[in-house]
């Protein structure tokens, strides 16, 4: 014997479990309208320079399934190491030739090496230029208001 029950909530119950599967919609507008405004103003107050451009288009907003953030892109050699010398600064030396191409920094307990770096750089002082946590937090209430429309079968 079959029991049917039917009732006037399990079909909405049905399509929110969907879209609950798949927020690429609304973390592509996360994406777009909260992240990627964020990065041109933190490179702003920065203060960095035209030098460092490498920099500054490595930086990118993505948006998936169920995330949305921000990335450094690190396909070019000296990326990483450059952005972890500005955002933490560093200092004379630090860099460490080991062997004939190849230097190493050790940042917050990670090492990080590089082949074919060339000189190690001097003094550089600190000059956050990734958004930080808080200015991502200063945008919370727009980020629910996203995925609440978009839950709600707005756009």
């Amino acid at each position: 014997m079959k029991v049917k029950i039917s009732d006037g909530i399990s079909k909405h119950i049905a399509e929110l479990a969907k879209k609950v599967r798949d927020l690429s919609p609304a973390m592509r507008r996360i994406r777009r309208e909260v992240l990627e405004p964020l990065i041109p103003a933190a490179w702003a107050k920065s203060g960095l320079h035209s030098r460092t451009g490498e920099l500054r288009k490595a930086m990118g907003a993505w948006g998936r399934k169920r995330s949305a953030g921000l990335a450094l892109r690190t396909k070019k050699g000296l990326v990483l190491p450059k952005a972890i010398a500005h955002m933490f600064g560093a200092k004379a030396g630090q860099w460490k030739r080991k062997g004939k191409k190849e230097y190493e920094v050790t940042r917050k307990g990670t090492t990080f090496k590089r082949k074919n770096a060339g000189s190690p750089w001097g003094a550089i002082p600190a000059r956050p230029f990734f958004p930080r946590i808080s200015a991502i937090r200063a945008h919370e209430r727009r980020i629910a208001e996203i995925i609440t429309k978009y839950l709600e079968g707005g756009a």
